[in-house]
């Protein structure tokens, strides 16, 4: 279906969903101290798949269906080689099955653990064992996640050897944090993690923070409108994505937390120089926010963008050169964008299906003279069920189709 954006004009008060990136890693630590799945209610497409496969690995099940989950698949592969050596049928969803997986192919290869990755699906058989773990970091921070969530499971010690530049270093601070309040113990020392076997799980109980990469497009909403509120961040907390305050600060912003509530006011918007190695999510609300700001902004480690849900680059590029904004690639991993703080409308969009592309398009509507149509708006299920009913609530002004 898709989606008329009439009004982006979006003032008042919401909540944001709860950390996506926090129920994963909550999620899986609660089944291993518990062997129980946690019940919620109104989740996201990506929250639902994984409290999905649990229960099926709690029922022993050999087929295991992904969906469109790189965070499921990425957390859970070692978990199940953890605990089982049965062969399971890990099934993937059409743009999962295009996202790298390399890095645990690669290291089930060498420690001779079956890993057979064939169109749409994966089959894993063999037990992991204590070992020297050493894993490419520039991909995805979620593969070491995986590892650090599955090695405590083993029976003796193992280390993980970080090759490369870890991205996204943030995530993996957020795991061993999770992991802390489980009572799992892990030792850090740069880029080396030393992990004790035969640690067991214990119940614990969190509140869920809210989810600051899906609060990134009404704090910019708040920045290009008058004043958005959000009631359910932290301001200290372990999110990533965390960075967008001060990204939108550094380009003239006005963010901050004002009696535990996060505030985003009015600002006057300049270009600036952004860095998404530790942030990739933030990648389509800030392709946004820079066409349509003063002055030139260079936003640089864009490269990983290719392999989300969609190209993301490409694909922000081309949306946002239709309405008229100027973008230059300066190399593979390197843009430049010129703001204009108009963008033209009146034009139908693709967004690939890509929850965080509909959300970045939509958000900037404020900026845009005329109306702008995006098909498959409900892509946002996948983090954001209810975007659009936020978005309506705050003054936007839409047409479904």
């Amino acid at each position: 279906m898709k989606v008329k954006i009439l009004d982006a004009t979006l003032n008042g008060n919401l909540t944001v969903p709860k950390s996506k990136s926090y129920l994963h890693r909550v999620m899986i630590a609660h089944f291993l101290a518990t062997n129980q799945v946690i019940n919620l209610d109104n989740l996201s497409e990506d929250i639902k798949t994984t409290a999905n496969l649990l229960s099926a690995i709690k029922e022993d099940q050999d087929d295991l269906y992904f969906s469109e989950s790189a965070s499921s698949l990425r957390f859970l592969i070692p978990i199940i080689s953890a605990i089982t050596s049965k062969e399971k049928k890990l099934h993937l969803g059409s743009s999962l099955n295009n996202r790298p997986i390399s890095p645990f192919q690669d290291l089930y290869n060498k420690m001779n653990i079956s890993f057979i990755k064939k169109d749409h699906h994966i089959i894993i058989s063999g037990n992991l064992y204590p070992s020297n773990y050493h894993i490419d970091g520039s991909i995805s921070s979620q593969f070491i996640s995986g590892l650090l969530m599955a090695l405590p499971l083993l029976d003796g010690d193992s280390k993980i050897i970080i090759d490369n530049e870890l991205v996204s270093n943030s995530y993996v601070n957020m795991t061993l944090h999770v992991l802390k309040l489980f009572k799992i113990s892990i030792v850090r020392e740069d880029n080396i993690f030393y992990i004790k076997g035969n640690q067991k799980y214990q119940e614990t109980s969190i509140s869920i923070e809210g989810d600051y990469s899906q609060a990134a497009f009404f704090i910019v909403a708040g920045a290009i409108n008058e004043l958005i509120t959000i009631s359910n961040l932290k301001e200290d907390s372990y999110q990533g994505d965390k960075k967008i305050i001060d990204i939108i600060n550094n380009m003239g912003g006005n963010v901050s937390f004002i009696n535990n509530q996060l505030v985003s006011k009015k600002g006057e918007l300049h270009g600036n120089t952004i860095d998404l190695k530790d942030n990739i999510d933030l990648g389509p609300i800030l392709f946004s926010l820079a066409a349509v700001t003063k002055d030139k902004t260079i936003i640089k480690n864009v490269k990983r963008l290719k392999y989300k849900e969609s190209n993301r680059l490409d694909n922000m590029i081309k949306n946002l050169i239709k309405m008229k904004a100027n973008i230059v690639k300066l190399d593979e991993n390197t843009i430049m964008i010129q703001g204009k703080g108009k963008l033209s409308g009146n034009i139908e969009l693709e967004t690939f299906n890509d929850h965080r592309i509909v959300m970045a398009l939509s958000i900037i509507k404020k900026k845009v003279d005329g109306y702008i149509i995006l098909d498959n708006y409900e892509a946002v299920s996948k983090s954001y069920p209810d975007f659009f009913k936020d978005f309506v609530k705050l003054g936007g002004k839409i047409d479904v189709k």
